[in-house]
């Protein structure tokens, strides 16, 4: 074999290599689920995202299998703020939820790298939009 062959034996077998990575990357994650929407009745918070509850509780964003949330984010693109409660619906209020400002955003990776798996509900001005995405 000459130098030339041995060279484009070599340069395949890296193509190979990196598009087998690649893929592993492209394909080896979690798939995004969006929930954008807009507030639907200013005032009341609405379910944004399905989440793991304690036993026994009986909110309507409680799955009944318990899942993984990865992540998610929830931006405001209004102009008024808006109001992210990460926990049963029940004892949300304003007052006691994250206050996201217009433009702001919500993530659900804490600061000691955990991930919240509660239910994620929203209040705001009626009609305002937001971006919700989770993995």
């Amino acid at each position: 074999m000459t130098q030339r062959t041995l060279n484009y034996l070599y340069y395949g077998f890296l193509a190979v290599v990196i598009l087998a990575g690649l893929t592993k990357i492209v394909f080896g994650q979690p798939i995004t689920t969006i929930a954008s929407g807009t507030i639907t009745l200013g005032g009341t918070f609405q379910l944004v995202f399905s989440g793991n509850c304690a036993p026994g509780s009986s909110d309507a964003g409680c799955l009944a299998q318990p899942n993984v949330r990865n992540g998610c984010t929830i931006v405001n693109n209004s102009a008024h703020n808006m109001f992210v409660w990460p926990n049963p619906k029940a004892s949300a209020t304003d007052n006691k939820a994250a206050q996201v400002p217009p433009g702001g955003s919500f993530n659900c990776q804490l600061f000691n790298g955990k991930v919240i798996q509660d239910p994620i509900y929203i209040d705001g001005t009626t009609a305002d939009a937001f971006f919700a995405g989770q993995q």
